[in-house]
């Protein structure tokens, strides 16, 4: 793991004109990508986008959809440079610490099932599957991977 004391702060939010360096990171990062329309429409539907620095380099970033009581994990990329570093756990984190300060109940996302770096971190940090999207994601040799449904409580539940 890099030093601890040089961890970068979450920035929060990023400007529009950050977008085409994600765009890119993420491309060269995973299979699937957000291209960048995607990340401008949604920047521009709202969506929080927050990202992290390292060196003066983009080293990853995210995208939350604030609902009423929890929190959708849109996207999430490590540059692949900067990849098995610490940096997801870092990242995700940072973004459930947003989430609970924002007195949002729980964190969802969806990971494909094949991307086993992801689903191991998932787990580790406490994710559990609530569903499955059969068929949901494209992969590049042709045909389609299921993609799964996590959900994280980040706050206790409430009595009825």
């Amino acid at each position: 793991m890099n030093d601890v004391k040089a961890w970068p702060q979450v920035i929060f939010p990023l400007a529009e004109a950050d977008l085409p360096a994600l765009a890119v990171m993420a491309a060269e990062a995973q299979i699937g990508a957000w291209t960048l329309s995607q990340l401008v429409s949604s920047w521009q539907a709202g969506h929080l986008i927050v990202g992290l620095q390292w060196q003066q380099q983009w080293a990853g970033f995210a995208v939350l959809l604030p609902l009423p009581d929890e929190v959708e994990l849109l996207e999430i990329v490590i540059a692949q440079s900067q990849q098995r570093q610490g940096w997801g756990r870092y990242l995700l984190t940072q973004c459930e610490t947003w989430a609970i300060q924002q007195g949002k109940g729980r964190m969802l996302l969806e990971v494909r099932v094949g991307n086993m770096p992801a689903r191991g971190l998932y787990q580790s940090l406490g994710y559990r599957e609530i569903g499955r999207r059969r068929g949901y994601y494209p992969v590049p040799e042709g045909g389609r991977e299921d993609g799964l449904v996590l959900e994280k409580r980040l706050l206790p539940e409430e009595a009825p």
